[in-house]
C-alpha cells in the first residue's frame, strides 16, 4: 500500500539499446503502452525514436542511456546499472541482443529478482564468420543461461534455440508481438496518401517497407522485378525505408534498367501508411524473427509475398494469406509478384484473410499471455489496471 492507501503498482523496466524508427521499438512501444494498463513502466533506452515518442505521449518514465552502439557500452554498462539501483524494478524486460547481454548481468549484479530476456533480433542469424559466430554465442548463451524466462516470438525460433541448448525447454516460451489496431491507417488515409503521391489507380502499386540492410535482402526484389517489369508495365515499385545500402541499392536498380517503375522513398518513420495504400506488400527478408512489416500489411488488407522463411512462414499462411517464396528464388518471387498484378479479385480474397489472420496479434489475442508470465513470476502480484482521466 502507498502512503495514500492504494495497492501499489509493479514496476516492470524495459532495456532497449537502441531506439530508432523501425519493427523492433515499434512492438515494443505497442507492449509497453498495453502493459501500463497494469504496471508501472520505466523505459530505459539507448537512441531516440518511436519508443521515447510513445513514452513521453503516454508520460512513462523513461531514462536514456549511451548503450545504442557496441563501443558506448563499455561506460553505459555502469550508467545502467546505476539506473537500475534507482529504479529497483519488480521485473526487467530485456529486449533484443545487446540489450539482452548486458542487460543480463547488470540486472543480476543489480539484484533484480525476476529478469525475462525477449529474443527479438537473435544474433545467431548473422552467424556468417568466425567472429560474429563466437560473439553471437556470447551475446545470446548470456541472458539466456541468466534469465527467468525466454521469450521467443516465433515457434521457428523457439526451434532454433532448443537446438542450441542454450536456456532450458521450461524456460522458453512463445508470445508473438502484438499490433494496436488503432494504428492501423483509415481507407480514407490511404487514399489520401496515394493522390498526395501522384499515384494512378489504373496502375498496381507494390510497397517494400523495410530497412535497407544486407539482411533484407532488397537487392533480390530489384532482381525480382526486372522479371515484373516486363510481364506487368502497368507496376510500380516503392522501396520505403531508409539504411546503410541505399545508394547502392538505387545504382542496382538503375543498373537493372527498373527506370520509372521503381522509386526509392527514403525513411519515414511510420511505414503502415504506405502498406496501408499499397495494393500488394513484398517482403524479402531471410533473417526475421516475427515480420512486423508483413503482420501491417495483413491488419491493413494486403496480399503479401514474402520469402518462406522462420518467423514469416509462422505468420504468414501461404497460399491464403500470402504467396511465399524460397529465399533467393528469384524467378518464384516474381512470378508471385506477376500473379497478385494480374488478378485483382485474388488481391481481393488474400487482403480479406489476412485482415482475419491480424486479429490473433491484435493486444486482446496477445497480452493475456504476458499477463500470466508476468503474473507467474511476481507471485500472482498486480495491481487493479489503472483508470486514466482524459
Amino acid at each position: 500500500m502507498t502512503a495514500q492507501g492504494r495497492v501499489a503498482r509493479p514496476v516492470i523496466a524495459h532495456l532497449l539499446h537502441q531506439d530508432e524508427f523501425s519493427g523492433g521499438p515499434f512492438s515494443i512501444s505497442d507492449l509497453v503502452s498495453s502493459l501500463q494498463t497494469r504496471y508501472e513502466n520505466v523505459v530505459l533506452h539507448g537512441g531516440a525514436g518511436v519508443l521515447a515518442e510513445t513514452c513521453d505521449r503516454l508520460q512513462i518514465r523513461r531514462i536514456h542511456l549511451p548503450v545504442d552502439r557496441l563501443y558506448k557500452c563499455v561506460w553505459g554498462f555502469f550508467a545502467l546499472c546505476s539506473a537500475l539501483r534507482r529504479v529497483r524494478p519488480d521485473l526487467l524486460l530485456l529486449h533484443g541482443q545487446w540489450g539482452g547481454f548486458f542487460g543480463a548481468i547488470a540486472g543480476r549484479m543489480t539484484g533484480i529478482n525476476h529478469v525475462v530476456y525477449i529474443a527479438r533480433w537473435p544474433a545467431f542469424y548473422s552467424d556468417w564468420d568466425w567472429w560474429r559466430i563466437n560473439r553471437n554465442f556470447v551475446c545470446e548463451w548470456t541472458p539466456c543461461r541468466l534469465s527467468d524466462k525466454v521469450v521467443v516470438l516465433s515457434e521457428s525460433s523457439r526451434q532454433q534455440y532448443l537446438i542450441r541448448h542454450w536456456p532450458a525447454q521450461t524456460k522458453l516460451t512463445v508470445i508473438p508481438n502484438t499490433l494496436n489496431p488503432t494504428l492501423i491507417p483509415t481507407a480514407e488515409a490511404a487514399a489520401a496518401l496515394r493522390a498526395a503521391k501522384g499515384w494512378n489507380n489504373q496502375e498496381c502499386h507494390v510497397v517494400c517497407a523495410t530497412r535497407l540492410v544486407a539482411e533484407k535482402h532488397v537487392d533480390w526484389l530489384l532482381k525480382s522485378w526486372g522479371h515484373v517489369k516486363q510481364k506487368c508495365p502497368n507496376a510500380k515499385l516503392w522501396i520505403v525505408g531508409g539504411g546503410k545500402l541505399h545508394s547502392s541499392l538505387e545504382k542496382e536498380a538503375r543498373s537493372l534498367g527498373l527506370g520509372e517503375t521503381c522509386s526509392f522513398l527514403g525513411h519515414c518513420p511510420n511505414g503502415i501508411e504506405y502498406i496501408a495504400a499499397a495494393d500488394i506488400v513484398a517482403f524479402p527478408s531471410t533473417a526475421e524473427t516475427f515480420g512486423r512489416a508483413a503482420l501491417e500489411g495483413m491488419a491493413c488488407g494486403k496480399p503479401i509475398v514474402a520469402s518462406n522463411v522462420d518467423g514469416l512462414r509462422d505468420l504468414l499462411l501461404d497460399g491464403q494469406t500470402a504467396l511465399l517464396a524460397p529465399a533467393g528464388n528469384i524467378d518464384l518471387f516474381a512470378n508471385h509478384l506477376c500473379r497478385l498484378i494480374q488478378d485483382g479479385r485474388l488481391r481481393d480474397k488474400m487482403g480479406a484473410a489476412g485482415k482475419l489472420n491480424a486479429v490473433r496479434f491484435f493486444p486482446e489475442a496477445v497480452m493475456p499471455l504476458y499477463f500470466a508470465l508476468i503474473e507467474e513470476l511476481l507471485g500472482g502480484v498486480s495491481a487493479p489496471p489503472a483508470v486514466r482521466t482524459q
